[in-house]
């Protein structure tokens, strides 16, 4: 998964991309057990990037809002984002 990482830190994805990854991430743990995401992955996607002023505060918005609204309901997200 070397080369995942490697594009995601190289990667000009949205901040709403990233926590789309991290979301589905977490419904995949949460169906299977296991990470779809290696840890380096994981990461590079939260921290392993310099984001702009206006691209952090957009993916803090991302973060809080699923964070808020679909912590305990991991069925709806999957749905939301499909």
């Amino acid at each position: 998964m070397k080369s995942l990482t490697n594009i995601l830190r190289r990667s000009n994805i949205t901040p709403f991309e990233r926590v789309k990854a991290l979301v589905h991430n977490d419904i995949h743990r949460e169906k299977t057990g296991k990470d779809g995401l290696s840890d380096s992955d994981i990461y590079a996607l939260t921290k392993g990037w310099s984001p702009s002023r206006s691209e952090a505060t957009e993916y803090n918005k991302y973060i809080l809002i699923n964070f808020n609204k679909y912590s305990s309901n991991f069925q709806e997200v999957s749905d939301i984002l499909a």
